[in-house]
Parts: C-alpha cells; sequence; structure tokens
C-alpha cells in the first residue's frame, strides 16, 4: 500500500502547488465557510489519483501487479485523510499567522464535511468513472457550502457540535467505513470482469 500511495503522491504533484495556493487564498480570507472549503478542497486529491489512473489505464495494470483489491480501494481513502490532515494543519497555521486565531468548531466542521464528501463521492467515481463521480462531489460540496452558510451563526454551530462531537465523529466513521465496504464490494466486481 505504501508503494500505491507513493505512486499516486508522484502523480499529484503538479496539483500540489494549486492545491496550496487556492488554500492560502481561501485562507487569507476571514470566514469560516472558505477554512471549511480549503479543508474540503484537500479531500479531492483521491478524485485527481483516480483520474489519472483511468486516463493511464492503471486499473488494468493493477490486475498484473501484486496488488490486492483492498490495497488498491484503501490507499486512495488514505491519501484523502492524508491530504485533508495536511489541508487542515496548513489552514491552521495560515489562520495563527496571519489572525492570531482560529477556531476549533471550524477545524471540526472541516474534517466533518471533508471526510463526508470524500466517503460519499468516492463509491460513485469507483463505479462510474472519475467525470461523473465528480458531478456527485461537486452536488455535496454544494450541500457543505449551504450547510456551512446554515452553521455560519456560531451560536447554532457551537451548540449542535458542544452536546454532540462524540456523536459527529461516530457518524463519520461510521459513514467512511461503509463507503470503504461498498468502493470494495464496486472494485472486486470490476477487477473479475
Amino acid at each position: 500500500m505504501k508503494a500505491l500511495l507513493i505512486k499516486d503522491l508522484y502523480v499529484v504533484v503538479k496539483n500540489m502547488k494549486v492545491l496550496i495556493i487556492v488554500m492560502l487564498l481561501m485562507t487569507l480570507f476571514n470566514d469560516p465557510s472558505f477554512t471549511i472549503i480549503s479543508a474540503i478542497y484537500g479531500s479531492t486529491i483521491p478524485m485527481t489519483a483516480l483520474a489519472y489512473d483511468e486516463r493511464s489505464y492503471f486499473n488494468k495494470l493493477a490486475k498484473v501487479l501484486p496488488y490486492s483489491v483492498f490495497s488498491i480501494t484503501v490507499s486512495k481513502y488514505l491519501l484523502g485523510y492524508i491530504f485533508l490532515a495536511l489541508s487542515l494543519v496548513f489552514t491552521i497555521t495560515v489562520r495563527m499567522l496571519f489572525y492570531g486565531e482560529f477556531s476549533s468548531t471550524i477545524i471540526v466542521l472541516g474534517m466533518i464535511f471533508g471526510t463526508s464528501c470524500m466517503a460519499l463521492s468516492l463509491p460513485f467515481m469507483f463505479k462510474y468513472g472519475s467525470a461523473k463521480g465528480r458531478l456527485v462531489f461537486i452536488f455535496l460540496v454544494m450541500l457543505c457550502t449551504i450547510g456551512t452558510n446554515f452553521m455560519n451563526t456560531y451560536e447554532f454551530g457551537l451548540n449542535v457540535l458542544n452536546n454532540s462531537y462524540a456523536l459527529m465523529f461516530l457518524f463519520v466513521v461510521i459513514i467512511n467505513v461503509i463507503s470503504i465496504l461498498i468502493s470494495l464490494k464496486i472494485n472486486t466486481k470490476k477487477s473479475e470482469m
């Protein structure tokens, strides 16, 4: 799995420059919604890696390589978690440098929305391809944007989060486990064809 992650890192290295610039620009705006969108943008890296894999026919090549379906599938999720975490660390660092503070509520919302968008869209990407899967992701980002604007009133966001950190964490873990299981099933069927 380590080799698959390194392969994906080599593939998306060009996008890293754009990712850093976009996250920096979004973080410079003193609006919590941009911070959350910046975190969600970090979770799009597996989609880029999947698109490159489709274009290079890596899935066909992977059938003759000693990689299991589990390794190939879970490596995309791990790549997303890694870049989501890196984008949150980057966002926290920039906010601390420019504003001297950051909101833990916004970071938690970024983790929740980022992992949820990734978990809900990756099975569609594995099933229908990266082009159609991106449409699902765009729809989910629109929902997240509406959600962050709804939760932008901090009283509502803080009340919801302070009372249910464990519940929201459990919800995100369950969504991700179900998503990985669905993706494994989809990729297993694809590899048998």
